[in-house]
């Protein structure tokens, strides 16, 4: 009798009919590109076909930073998945992790400098040694405090201040 692998325990469950849209709009993507690369002998200077290669590296990795990407962290209560999007922020307490979404906390045994690599892209600044911050959350940043929008108050270190207010502005586009 053959073995047969649970594979949910490696997937998150949503990521395969999350992906179906996805997959099929790309596919009618690629055809639109296909269909336009036909038509046209030249972009900026590069041939057919490099020009289309061009046009689909930019359209993924436009694509790419605008999915919601889902991870999947081994939490102390067992295996979850979690949209980056959905990380408030991430604290470091008593050699654990805790994880900040919406209302609801997880704990994780892990080290941040291993989450902030695993998020890394994903707009979250590490604002203290004990803090990683999804920017999408900040209201604002103001005399060494980041404010969240869940009225949340951060203390910043004066050593990490500039570096924290500078990334803020460029995520805000000032």
């Amino acid at each position: 009798e053959m073995m047969r692998r649970d594979w949910s325990s490696d997937v998150c469950s949503s990521d395969l009919t999350e992906a179906a849209p996805f997959i099929l709009f790309f596919g009618h993507l690629v055809m639109l590109v296909v269909i336009w690369c036909s038509f046209t002998n030249e972009i900026n200077g590069m041939d057919r076909y490099k020009s289309c290669i061009y046009v689909l590296f930019i359209w993924r990795e436009w694509r790419w930073r605008k999915m919601d990407r889902v991870f999947q962290f081994p939490f102390v209560g067992g295996k979850k998945c979690i949209k980056a999007d959905e990380i408030i922020y991430i604290e470091t307490a008593r050699h654990k992790n805790i994880f900040y979404v919406g209302d609801q906390t997880y704990s994780i045994y892990k080290k941040l400098d291993e989450i902030e690599e695993e998020l890394k892209g994903m707009g979250f600044i590490r604002i203290h040694q004990s803090f990683l911050v999804n920017l999408r959350y900040v209201d604002k940043i103001s005399s060494y405090v980041l404010y969240l929008s869940n009225g949340q108050e951060l203390s910043v270190p004066k050593a990490r201040y500039p570096a924290v207010k500078k990334q803020y502005m460029q995520y805000i586009g000032k």
